[in-house]
Parts: structure tokens; C-alpha cells; sequence
């Protein structure tokens, strides 16, 4: 039987729309940044460029009519654009994305084509080879930018004699970002730092040893799991290292930790990264009135919306000191 909707269920659902729309007020588009991080790609044996699927948040509402699944799409759609210029700014890619709706304010860029390629090298498929040099990718919803995210293509010469062809590798926020991780910002929740990793030079693949410590002031409050190992390759992937106790923390040794055992004890906070016994970074965030403090290109409403590091409810970035 057909149902009619009753005026109190027709209040509730304007009331609804309302509190959507009012909790996306101030929110300037984005991309979540640890999905940008993982969809900017370079193929190591065939230099080609490419993207994987990436999220988008607080997209303006679609007004074109389209007959396809995508309100974004580069056919019949809504413009959704991403356009990689050089160091002098020249256009060399142009891509037109297939984006759907998740779940407000959540855009899933789910596919895209290549609307111009002026690299001079003929594509495979979506995939373009990129000369060394500095670039950038720039997002564009319905003809106005709102992302900026600069890369680099690096060269390095081959010391094989076999395969003098040189090795190329991506550079950017890779090195530099990572983010302190509770699922769904819930304190009773596990507690992670999640941090990207690479292996640069000829080989393909090689086992590392992490070692992360936790520290408030001068106090060792968390590490990983001693017999942790990661396999590294020449393109980045993301690596999770989850907090517990240290060895000396009796009668607790061991124990994993939950994001309120550091939100309970505000404090200045660092994170320090050695991997086989190397430091690799070091990387600083504070804890206030039991809350991870944003700063810089993290802090909402104050940082550039073209630069802004977009984490969600639940994803803290922090920059590795330089």
C-alpha cells in the first residue's frame, strides 16, 4: 500500500536538509587527503602518470541534468576538471572525472578521461608518461578551482648497466605529512600513526624494521610492535603503526593503547620514526583539553582552502619537522 507522507514526517525531513546544510556552512570543497596521497600515481617501470579513485568533500550541488549515473561527469554532467600544469604553468594534462555522491559530504571521484594531453608522449590507456620536473594537479568544480596540490617527478641515474634507462620517482607531501588516526574520533578506540613510505633506488622491494616512540615532554608513552617489518617499494604506500605500551610501562607492557590513553594527558606531544634503526622523521602535535590541536594547513577556517589538508572527523595531520 502506497504511503503519504504526514506533515510531521514532511517537517522532519526539511528540518533534516536544514541541519545538512548548515553543518556544511564554512566547509570549503576539498579532497580528504590521505585519499589524494593514495591516488596520485607513478608507475616505476613505465614512467606513466595516473590517478586512482579519490573522495571529495563539500562539492556544490550538481544543477545540470545528466542521464548518467554521475552527476559529475565529463559527457552530459557537471564539470568536475583536474588540470596538471608544469613549473611555468603550461597545461600538459586535463582530466574529466566521474564522481558520485557517497554520503554527504563525502564525493567518490570514481573514474575519469583525458580531455587533453599535451605531454607529447601518446597515452596508454589513462596513463600518460610525465618528463622529470615539477608540476601540479588542480581541482576545479563547475569552472571555480578549489585544490592545489604541487608534485614533483625526480630522476635518478641507473647503476645498472643492463638497464641504463634511469629510474623516476614522485616527490611531494609524501615525505613530509602523516596523521595521527582514532576511527570515527571515538577515544575508546585503538590509536594510530599513519604515515607514507617508499623505496627510492633500483631495487623493487625491500623489508624495513619500523620503530616509532611516542613522547610527552621527555616521557616515552607509546611505541610499536617490536617484531613490526613493512615491505617497501619504489612507489609510496601507506603504512599503519599502532600505539602500545612501552616495555617499561609494568605492570602494562604491551598493552595496545586507545586514543583516550593520550587525550586523558594534554601535553606537547612528539612522534618520533626510525626505520632499521635510522631516524626518519620526527613529527609534533599537541593535546588540549583532551583534543588533538589542528595548526597551520591543518587549522580549518584559517588555513588556504586551495591548500588545506582535509581530514575528516577522524584523521589529525601533522607535518614532519624539517
Amino acid at each position: 500500500m502506497r504511503r503519504i507522507a504526514t506533515p510531521a514526517a514532511i517537517l522532519l525531513l526539511i528540518a533534516s536538509l536544514q541541519t545538512s546544510t548548515t553543518a556544511a556552512e564554512g566547509h570549503a570543497p576539498g579532497v580528504l587527503h590521505s585519499s589524494l596521497l593514495n591516488a596520485v600515481k607513478l608507475d616505476f617501470d613505465s614512467h606513466e602518470f595516473y590517478l586512482d579513485r579519490f573522495t571529495a568533500v563539500f562539492l556544490p550541488n550538481p544543477e545540470k541534468k545528466t542521464s548518467s549515473m554521475w552527476p559529475y561527469n565529463p559527457d552530459d554532467g557537471e564539470a568536475l576538471v583536474g588540470t596538471v600544469t608544469d613549473a611555468k604553468g603550461k597545461v600538459v594534462l586535463r582530466y574529466g572525472f566521474y564522481a558520485s555522491m557517497q554520503r554527504a559530504p563525502f564525493w567518490v571521484v570514481h573514474n575519469y578521461k583525458i580531455l587533453e594531453n599535451k605531454t607529447g608522449n601518446a597515452p596508454s590507456g589513462k596513463r600518460v608518461k610525465l618528463a622529470p620536473g615539477s608540476y601540479a594537479l588542480d581541482l576545479t568544480a563547475k569552472g571555480k578551482k578549489f585544490y592545489h596540490f604541487p608534485f614533483e617527478v625526480s630522476e635518478v641515474a641507473s647503476d645498472d648497466a643492463f638497464t641504463p634507462e634511469p629510474y623516476r620517482f614522485l616527490e611531494g607531501g609524501w615525505q613530509d605529512w602523516a596523521y595521527v588516526f582514532y576511527p570515527q574520533a571515538n577515544p575508546e578506540m585503538s590509536i594510530y600513526l599513519k604515515v607514507w613510505l617508499r623505496l627510492k633506488g633500483r631495487t623493487k622491494h625491500k623489508k624495513t624494521h619500523p620503530q616509532m616512540e611516542v613522547f610527552r615532554g621527555d616521557k616515552r608513552v607509546a611505541v610499536s610492535p617490536e617484531n613490526m617489518h613493512f615491505t617497501l617499494r619504489p612507489e609510496w604506500n601507506r603504512f599503519d603503526l599502532q600505539m602500545r605500551t612501552p616495555p617499561d610501562a609494568a605492570p602494562n607492557t604491551g598493552k595496545y593503547l586507545k586514543a583516550k590513553d593520550i587525550l586523558d594527558q594534554d601535553g606537547a606531544y612528539r612522534i618520533e620514526l626510525a626505520l632499521d634503526g635510522k631516524p626518519y622523521g620526527t613529527w609534533r602535535f599537541e593535546v588540549k583539553d583532551g583534543k588533538l590541536v589542528p595548526k597551520g594547513r591543518t587549522l580549518r577556517g584559517t588555513a588556504d582552502p586551495l591548500t588545506f589538508v582535509e581530514g575528516g572527523r577522524d584523521a589529525f595531520w601533522y607535518e614532519r619537522d624539517k
